[in-house]
């Protein structure tokens, strides 16, 4: 078998069927579409987008100089802010821990 289309990086991508699918022979394999199932398990299904507000905690309240939580290394203070929406890259000082740079879409920061 071979995946006509998949997932890179989030963008559905076309593919080349494998090279090694012509070593097969032909009498042991399905015609083209025999065995192919409907996705109809997807028929009516309306995903639930968040608004951009809700994303990535509202990134307008990060402002570089102001104090955060962070869950595990405690209290730090935001030194820069790069990116924004799902991007939004902080770099946090923390006390006896250095610098370190995160995701804010991957961690929930308290601003104190």
């Amino acid at each position: 078998t071979w995946a006509q289309r998949r997932q890179i990086f989030g963008a559905n991508v076309g593919r080349d069927p494998s090279q090694f699918l012509q070593c097969i022979p032909p009498e042991t394999c399905d015609e083209e579409g025999e065995n192919e199932k409907k996705d109809d398990f997807l028929d009516g299904w309306d995903p639930e987008v968040p608004e951009e507000d809700s994303l990535n905690q509202g990134e307008e309240k990060f402002v570089p100089g102001q104090k955060v939580r962070h869950p595990k290394w405690g209290v730090g203070r935001i030194v820069k802010k790069e990116g924004k929406g799902k991007d939004l890259k902080l770099t946090l000082a923390f006390d006896g821990q250095g610098l370190r740079e995160i995701l804010v879409e991957y961690v929930k920061l308290e601003i104190i």
